[in-house]
């Protein structure tokens, strides 16, 4: 063979390759862009009971607020004694 007829078979081969990879590459494209749309609705769903965790956690932080401000109150008020006692000082005062 001459060289020519070399430089046409390593041209070809060079072009095989060249479209072996992009076979491959397509098909590693397509399975990435399956797993692309597989997280992005996972993400939707992460982020749905992300908001639903938010919301119960706000409605039990008001609940505990509400609970320590009623412990932290005077409580009931009983009924009040009094009782009148002179001063003594004033004891010598007109």
């Amino acid at each position: 063979m001459d060289e020519v007829t070399w430089l046409n078979v390593i041209t070809v081969l060079i072009a095989l390759g060249g479209v072996v990879v992009a076979v491959l590459s397509w098909v590693v494209s397509r399975g990435s862009r399956s797993e692309a749309r597989r997280s992005a609705d996972a993400a939707e769903v992460s982020a749905k009971a992300a908001q639903d965790s938010a919301r119960e956690a706000a409605a039990i932080a008001a609940i505990e607020r509400d609970r320590e401000h009623d412990r932290l109150g005077p409580g009931p008020v009983t009924g009040i004694a009094l009782e009148l006692e002179p001063n003594p000082r004033d004891s010598g005062l007109p």
